[in-house]
């Protein structure tokens, strides 16, 4: 969540950042978490998003010289998702902003 948070507010210089989450219940015993950050931000075409899940990855050159961006962590979120059995999913329009969701299903606690 840090490293989506933290690319939420590199990448929108107006405009809004909200974050998300829900927890079900299954009948496996498990609970799905879902926790999502979005912007409003610069946000991402088509053709750049392919590759954005790939260590040291980044939207254009433009990206890296304005944001300081090293493409690492969206890498590290796919990562720790798949480590944990879980998910990762973007939707984005580049002038429009981007939307990251991770979903794991975890054991249920007490």
């Amino acid at each position: 969540m840090i490293n989506l948070l933290n690319n939420a507010i590199k990448f929108t210089n107006q405009g809004t950042i909200s974050i998300d989450g829900s927890c079900q219940n299954t009948a496996q015993n498990t609970r799905v978490l879902t926790l999502t950050v979005k912007d409003t931000g610069i946000g991402i075409n088509e053709d750049q998003q392919r590759h954005l899940f790939n260590a040291f990855a980044q939207a254009e050159i433009f990206t890296t010289r304005t944001y300081g961006s090293t493409g690492l962590g969206l890498s590290i979120v796919n990562q720790l998702s798949a480590l944990m059995a879980g998910d990762i999913n973007m939707i984005s329009q580049p002038g429009k902003g981007s939307t990251f969701t991770v979903t794991l299903e975890l054991p249920q606690s007490e």
